[in-house]
């Protein structure tokens, strides 16, 4: 079986393992040259993001042509993340306003799950922000700075969990105890 070398947006994603070792840990495929990616992502700003939102016309021009395409989406399939698509969301058939990983096949429909479990639930590497949200419910803390996102969820326990999210793909959980409060 020959192996399908990586995309430009793989290699983009990819560029920011420095800055998030564990969504690194979330890659499956060949090894990566990060001056490579880290290039990649220079150009990608340069050419694609410096006009913000980034136009269609860039995208393609940039990443080529996507999988599918309708007036609300460009979808890329990914190498490294081979069970999720990059999805780019459209306003008006023209301007980029989200991005974000999804599945790249459908799933059957999750289910809402007792917080008191969802530590051993929510898979990194897996789960996107739309997965979370079908299993948890919004979270109680949302701290985000897009792409970057934190959610929490308060636990039965008196402690919290915490997922870490690039680009709506969960790379990162943590159980911590919750702040003490004071009498």
């Amino acid at each position: 079986m020959t192996e399908r070398p990586l995309t430009r947006l793989d290699f983009y994603l990819a560029s920011y393992f420095d800055q998030r070792p564990a969504l690194a840990l979330t890659a499956a495929g060949p090894g990566l040259d990060l001056v490579e990616a880290v290039k990649i992502r220079y150009l990608a700003t340069e050419h694609v993001f410096a006009a913000m939102p980034p136009r269609v016309e860039s995208l393609r021009s940039f990443f080529g042509p996507p999988s599918f395409e309708d007036h609300t989406v460009l979808r890329y399939p990914l190498i490294l993340w081979p069970q999720h698509n990059f999805d780019f969301g459209l306003q008006d058939g023209e301007l980029v306003v989200l991005e974000e990983f999804v599945r790249a096949s459908r799933v059957p429909e999750l289910q809402p799950i007792e917080r008191s479990v969802a530590s051993a639930s929510v898979t990194v590497g897996l789960h996107t922000a739309e997965d979370v949200a079908a299993m948890l419910g919004l979270p109680d803390s949302d701290h985000s700075w897009y792409p970057d996102q934190t959610w929490t969820y308060a636990l039965p326990s008196s402690e919290r969990f915490v997922i870490d999210l690039f680009y709506g793909l969960v790379y990162h959980t943590a159980v911590e105890q919750s702040a003490s409060r004071s009498a």
